[in-house]
């Protein structure tokens, strides 16, 4: 009895994942992010970043909520244009960022969270 009880529970697992999302089943990202760094035009000593969000998914859209640089260690100098964009196949936004008291920022880190789920992208 006890032998059938762990076959019933191992072809469960089997048929089903081990979880809500097992690796077999992560969807690729909506978006593709880039990342492009030139020295500012007024002081060559600091590094301008600038993250683009590129829409990609085969869906119609894709509503980017949120971006993330860096755990939020690295800011926008202005307005966010990340949050809560609706971008079709190809769209994209982007955006500069610096470090949180000024100076460079460097890019390891980039969240961004949309409709179809948060994603992060390492450089």
């Amino acid at each position: 009895m006890k032998k059938n009880l762990m076959t019933l529970c191992f072809s469960i697992l089997f048929l089903f994942g081990c979880g809500p999302e097992a690796p077999s089943e992560r969807k690729e990202s909506p978006v593709r992010v880039e990342l492009f760094e030139t020295p500012s035009p007024y002081n060559s000593l600091v590094t301008i970043s600038k993250v683009r969000v590129t829409a990609v998914s085969e869906t119609a859209y894709v509503s980017v909520k949120n971006v993330t640089v860096n755990k939020g260690n690295c800011i926008r100098p202005r307005n966010d244009p990340f949050v809560y964009k609706i971008l079709g196949y190809g769209q994209f936004i982007q955006g500069m960022y610096f470090a949180n008291k000024g100076g460079d920022c460097k890019v390891l880190l980039v969240e961004v969270d949309t409709d179809h789920g948060a994603w992060a992208f390492n450089f």
